[in-house]
């Protein structure tokens, strides 16, 4: 089951631990070289700054499982198998730069990192809203268990931050 991690916003709970931040840390530390701050995990779970996550999940359906938080009187979700995080890129923390690599023009009226304004139009009548995120930045992406690699994993992870990428309007999706 392919599920949030953590919603974008958990209204009316107070202080209920996210069940799979030991899970995530665990496999950021045995997949990748980097050491992340707290604040990185801090951000996947509260999804500030315009960070989400998936994760697939190995087990029972409904009734606390999946990505929430626990349910009153089920046990607590399973860990995620697999996950991806990923950050909605504002308009102006791009670069001219990033923007030609991405294949992205600048809307009319929407400002980069390097101060350029997007042009087009005799005036503001004909400046259409654009959307405030331009491109969605894979963080990471990992299967850490050989034993769930090679069945598509990856690929419907990438699917749902693909949909959610379309559904904020970005104009590409991409990592390093």
């Amino acid at each position: 089951m392919l599920a949030p991690l953590a919603p974008p916003s958990r209204p009316g709970q107070t202080g209920a631990p996210w069940p799979h931040r030991p899970a995530l840390e665990a496999f950021h530390a045995a997949l990748f070289p980097v050491d992340y701050e707290p604040a990185f995990y801090d951000a996947v779970e509260a999804g500030h700054d315009g960070v989400f996550s998936f994760g697939l999940f190995e087990g029972r359906r409904g009734g606390g499982g999946g990505g929430g938080p626990p349910v009153l009187g089920h046990p607590p979700p399973p860990p995620p198998v697999a996950f991806v995080t990923a950050r909605a890129v504002p308009w102006g923390e791009l670069s001219t730069a990033d923007l030609a690599v991405l294949g992205l023009t600048l809307p009319p009226g929407r400002v980069n990192r390097d101060g350029v304004v997007g042009g087009g139009g005799g005036g503001p009548a004909d400046v259409a809203p654009s959307p405030p995120v331009a491109a969605v930045y894979v963080l990471t992406l990992g299967v850490p268990s050989p034993t769930h690699r090679r069945f598509g994993a990856g690929r419907a992870l990438m699917a749902a931050v693909a949909t959610r990428a379309a559904a904020l309007g970005a104009g590409a999706v991409y990592l390093h």
